[in-house]
């Protein structure tokens, strides 16, 4: 299975999201992204799924992070974006801009703090 995710950066803040319960991971803060479907590059699975759990318009410009969650490939991209915020509520529960230091105390999916981290040091966050 295959995955990928934007990460949405504005003012040294990144945009992080509460996952909505009944979802994998539900309370748990992360990235906006989600599942491949059939015949999607892993650029149009990242445009598609920032659409449709925020409404903003994302356009990848560099692959940022790649990893492995038991059978789950996963791909990070940081890019470009603009759109006004409008959440999907099956999906998110909660959306909130952060500092990097407050996202690290976050209750975070996957290795995001490592990311978060990352983003850190390269001086985007």
């Amino acid at each position: 299975m295959e995955a990928a995710a934007g990460i949405i950066l504005g003012n040294k803040k990144i945009l992080l999201v509460r996952r909505a319960p009944g979802r994998s991971f539900a309370g748990s803060w992360g990235f906006i992204g989600g599942r491949k479907e059939a015949q999607e590059s892993m650029n149009e699975v990242v445009i598609r799924e920032v659409k449709e759990e925020m409404n903003l318009n994302f356009q990848p410009t560099r692959l940022f992070h790649q990893g492995k969650y038991g059978q789950l490939d996963f791909q990070l991209f940081l890019g470009e974006w603009n759109g006004e915020i409008v959440p999907q509520q099956e999906e998110v529960a909660e959306w909130k801009w952060f500092t990097y230091q407050e996202a690290i105390t976050l209750n975070l999916v996957y290795d995001t703090k490592d990311i978060l981290h990352n983003l850190h040091q390269e001086g985007l966050l």
